[in-house]
């Protein structure tokens, strides 16, 4: 499958986040499945300021088990990125699907995003959830 190289420009000018370079992680010894991933990842390598590298190690510190300081803080981030998806991504799907809004997936993330910075949001959610 081919992609669109303007689609992929602005794929990797959103992965570099206005920097000049950005390291993209991935398994590189883990088959590619699929005539779009192939051409994405393929395509992705040839884009300036990409940088593609082996990210096994970084997965593997991640999955390794935690120690007793590292617990509360996997606990916290399970229920920040819960608390995301249910008070925040999950309202606005809905507004967007019952108001029958034409809005970018792009939009969508944006706003959550947004809400995610408001220092209001985090206050409460730090109060009732002890964020």
């Amino acid at each position: 499958a081919a992609i669109d190289p303007e689609q992929l420009r602005e794929l990797a000018a959103i992965a570099r986040g206005g920097q000049e370079k950005a390291v993209l992680g991935m398994l590189r010894r883990v088959a590619v499945v699929g005539p779009f991933a192939e051409a994405l990842v393929n395509g992705m390598a040839t884009q300036e300021g990409i940088e593609i590298v082996e990210c096994r190690e970084q997965i593997s510190v991640l999955l390794a088990p935690k120690d007793s300081d590292e617990v509360p803080l996997v606990k916290k981030s399970a229920l920040f990125a819960q608390l995301s998806m249910e008070e925040l991504f999950k309202n606005k799907l809905e507004e967007v699907v019952d108001g029958e809004i034409q809005i970018s997936n792009r939009q969508v993330c944006d706003d959550v995003s947004t809400q995610l910075e408001s220092e209001e949001l985090l206050e409460r959610w730090q109060n009732s959830h002890g964020l």
